[in-house]
C-alpha cells in the first residue's frame, strides 16, 4: 500500500533527501528585487497588489522595515523567542508499548540544539504572514529523521488562486505543488482572512512610514538645531548672477559660518521663539509610532516602551502578553503536529489511526504538596490514580532500575522496642504511676495552708483602696511586711522533685 500524505498525495521517498528549492534559478531572480524609496501612494498600492497575489514586493518591503527599524526588530524577535524558548512535551495516545516507543523516538528527536533556532524561523510567519521550512530527511541509521528544517525566503513561493495554497515560484514563474513531507508552512492567523494579511506586518508598515518621514524631518531639524533662519535681501535691480552670489552666500553661513556679499546686499537672521517644543513634536510622534507597533504585536506597551501604571497594570498587560504566547504555540504546535510527527511516524512506523502530540507552552503552576496530598488521599479511599500521570505532574522521572528507587523507611519496630513502647504507653495511660501528677496533688493539698494569709492581706488592701494606682503603691509599701518564705520554700521544692522525677522516671516520696 503506497504511503499518502494529509492530503491524499503519494509520496516519493527518494524525494525527500534532495533539496527542492535551494537550486533554482528563482533564487538568483527573486533575492535581486527590493524596495527602496516607499511613500504613502507606493504602500497602498503594494498591499493592494498582495492581496491579488503579487507578494513579492510585499515581502520585499517586509524584510525591509525588519532590517531597518530597530523597534519592529526588537518586538517581533521578543515574540518569536518567546514561543521558541517554550518547554516541548509529547503526549502519547496511549500507555501500549507501541505508544511509548513512538513518543520515545519523537522525544529523541527534540532534544536538538538546533531546534530552536528551527523554531524561530519557522514563527517568521508571524510578521509576513506565511513562512516556508523545507524538511532536510536523514536516513543514515536506517531510520527516517529530520536532519535539518531550513527556512526559505517567502518570496521563492506565491500562492495558487485560492490565495491560500502555497506553491513553488518555477522558474518560468509557474506553481509547482510542494512535495509531500517535504515542507512546512505555517499559516499565521494575527486576523482572519487570506495568509498575506493575517501578519502583523500590515498595521506596521504604516506606523513604520510615518514614523520614518518623522525621524527624517527631526535628523534634518537636528542638523540646523541652534542656528537662525538667514534671509537674504537684494535690491530691486539685482541680477541673476547677483542673487546667486547671495544664495552661496546664505548657504556658506550655515556651515562654514563666514560669506562675503556685495555691500548692497543685507543677510538678516531670524531666530526661533520655541526650539524645544518644535523636537517635541518629533520625538512625541516617533513613539507613538513606536507604541502602536508594541501593541499590534506584543498587544501591550509596558513592557516595552517603559509606561507608568503601577503593579495593576503591568499585571494586566503581563496576562495579555501570556495570552499572545499561548495562542502563538498553539498555532504552531498544529502545524508541527500535522507536518512534521505524522510524517516522521508514517516513515518509521507506519500509518497510524492516531498519533503523538506535540504540546508547546508553560507547565502549568502546581502546588506539589496539595497534589501529593490528594493523590494519597484518593489511593486510601480506593480511587485508581494513574502512576505515570501523576509523575509527569510531579515532574518525577521513572526509575531506570531497582536500586534506583527510594523506599519508605520502616515503621515497624522490633520485637524488644516494641515491648518497652507498649510498657512506656501504658505507664503514662496510668495516672496514679505519673510522679508529676502526684506531685502535683501533694501541692494543691497545701495550698490553702500556704496561701490564705497571702490572700487575705491582698483582699484587705483592695478593699481600703480607692483605685488601682493606690492599690499598687499599697503593694509596694507591704511587700516587705509580708511572709513568703512559706510559698518560695514549698515551689522550689515541687520544682526540684518534679525534675529529678522527670529524669528518673521515679515515684516521688515524702
Amino acid at each position: 500500500m503506497a504511503l499518502l500524505d494529509q492530503f491524499g498525495n503519494p509520496i516519493k521517498k527518494e524525494m525527500l533527501l534532495e533539496e527542492s528549492v535551494a537550486g533554482t534559478r528563482a533564487v538568483r531572480q527573486t533575492l535581486s528585487n527590493s524596495t527602496m524609496g516607499i511613500d504613502p501612494y507606493k504602500m497602498a498600492k503594494i498591499l493592494k497588489a498582495s492581496e491579488h497575489g503579487n507578494i513579492d514586493a510585499y515581502l520585499s518591503m517586509a524584510e525591509e522595515i525588519e532590517e531597518k527599524d530597530t523597534h519592529y526588530l526588537s518586538v517581533i524577535s521578543t515574540r518569536k523567542r518567546a514561543v521558541a524558548q517554550l518547554e516541548i512535551t509529547v503526549d502519547s495516545v496511549d500507555d501500549t508499548k507501541a505508544a511509548i516507543q513512538q513518543v520515545e523516538f519523537i522525544q529523541d528527536w527534540l532534544d536538538r540544539d538546533k531546534l530552536e533556532g528551527e523554531i524561530f524561523n519557522i514563527l517568521d510567519a508571524i510578521g509576513k504572514g506565511f513562512s516556508v521550512t523545507e524538511i532536510i530527511w536523514d536516513l543514515s541509521a536506517s531510520e527516517w529523521m529530520p536532519k535539518d528544517l531550513i527556512w526559505r525566503d517567502p518570496r521563492l513561493f506565491k500562492f495558487a488562486k485560492d490565495q491560500c495554497t502555497v506553491m513553488i515560484k518555477g522558474d518560468g514563474n509557474e506553481n509547482i505543488p510542494l512535495d509531500p513531507y517535504k515542507f512546512l508552512v505555517h499559516r499565521h492567523q494575527a486576523k482572519s482572512g487570506i495568509p498575506i494579511r493575517g501578519g502583523v506586518m500590515r498595521p506596521c508598515a504604516w506606523m513604520w512610514l510615518f514614523k520614518n518621514f518623522s525621524v527624517k524631518d527631526w535628523v534634518i531639524f537636528s542638523e540646523r538645531y541652534g542656528q537662525p533662519i538667514r534671509l537674504g535681501k537684494y535690491g530691486s535691480g539685482a541680477t541673476a548672477d547677483d542673487k546667486d552670489v547671495l544664495m552661496r552666500a546664505v548657504s556658506m553661513l550655515g556651515s562654514d559660518a563666514a560669506a562675503i556679499i556685495p555691500e548692497s546686499m543685507q543677510i538678516e537672521f531670524i531666530e526661533s521663539q520655541d526650539k524645544k517644543s518644535n523636537a517635541e513634536v518629533f520625538e512625541n510622534l516617533a513613539r507613538f509610532m513606536d507604541e502602536q507597533m508594541s501593541k499590534a504585536v506584543l498587544g501591550q506597551t509596558t513592557t516595552t516602551d517603559a509606561i507608568a501604571g503601577g503593579h495593576a497594570v503591568s499585571k494586566e498587560h503581563n496576562e495579555v502578553r501570556e495570552d499572545i504566547e499561548r495562542s502563538d504555540a498553539r498555532q504552531l504546535s498544529s502545524v508541527l503536529n500535522e507536518q512534521l510527527i505524522r510524517p516522521i511516524i508514517d516513515l518509521n512506523f507506519g500509518v497510524q489511526k492516531k498519533y503523538p502530540r506535540l504540546r508547546i507552552g508553560r507547565q502549568e503552576q502546581i502546588n506539589v504538596k496539595e497534589l501529593a496530598e490528594v493523590a494519597e488521599r484518593s489511593v486510601n479511599m480506593g480511587m485508581h490514580v494513574s502512576e505515570r500521570k501523576l509523575r509527569d505532574k510531579l515532574g518525577l522521572s521513572e526509575p531506570e532500575d531497582d536500586s534506583d528507587i527510594l523506599k519508605p523507611i520502616s515503621t515497624t519496630a522490633p520485637p524488644q522496642q516494641q515491648s518497652m513502647t507498649a510498657k512506656t504507653v501504658a505507664a503514662k495511660n496510668n495516672n496514679y504511676n505519673d510522679a508529676v501528677g502526684n506531685n502535683a496533688t501533694d501541692v494543691a493539698a497545701d495550698y490553702e495552708e500556704i496561701m490564705n494569709p497571702i490572700i487575705a492581706i491582698l483582699e484587705d488592701v483592695a478593699a481600703s483602696s480607692k483605685n488601682f494606682a493606690e492599690f499598687n503603691q499599697k503593694l509596694l509599701e507591704i511587700g516587705e511586711e509580708m511572709n513568703l518564705d512559706g510559698f518560695a520554700d514549698k515551689l522550689s521544692k515541687t520544682a526540684f522533685m518534679a525534675n529529678i522525677a522527670g529524669q528518673v522516671d521515679a515515684k516521688l516520696e515524702d
